[in-house]
């Protein structure tokens, strides 16, 4: 199962998607903090338009907390859809490759070959998030 494993980190960073697909999510995010650094008052008016009918705000709102919000509100939309095409590249990539086969004919069993598949797809998904 270990050696399974391994070779599923080494097809995951082989392919040129997984690359590709990270790069676009910090790009997506240094263009969000780009965003906010120049328009930031704007953003602020935006987020905080209902709240500033009851409160009074004084000072300069744009701090780290708020690029902090505004970095996790996009990756609630941005990681998983990268992620998905990340990990659905780990199985189609048997496929398009015609190495399915040769591997359903070793003498592993289906679940230990999907398992690892799913273990690798968690595991690169924490470090990503964590990332």
């Amino acid at each position: 199962m270990r050696a399974l494993i391994y070779s599923e980190f080494y097809k995951l960073f082989k392919q040129s998607k997984t690359y590709y697909a990270l790069a676009a999510l910090f790009i997506i995010e240094g263009v969000v903090l780009i965003s906010a650094y120049f328009q930031g008052t704007n953003i602020i008016d935006i987020l905080l338009d209902n709240l500033k009918q009851t409160f009074y705000f004084e000072g300069t709102l744009l701090n780290g907390n708020l690029l902090v919000y505004l970095i996790l509100n996009t990756l609630w939309f941005h990681l998983p859809l990268i992620l998905m095409i990340i990990v659905s590249g780990i199985l189609t990539s048997e496929y398009k490759d015609r190495t399915v086969q040769a591997v359903m004919l070793q003498p592993i069993s289906k679940w230990k070959f999907i398992s690892s598949k799913y273990i690798v797809a968690i595991v690169f998904t924490i470090a990503v998030v964590f990332l």
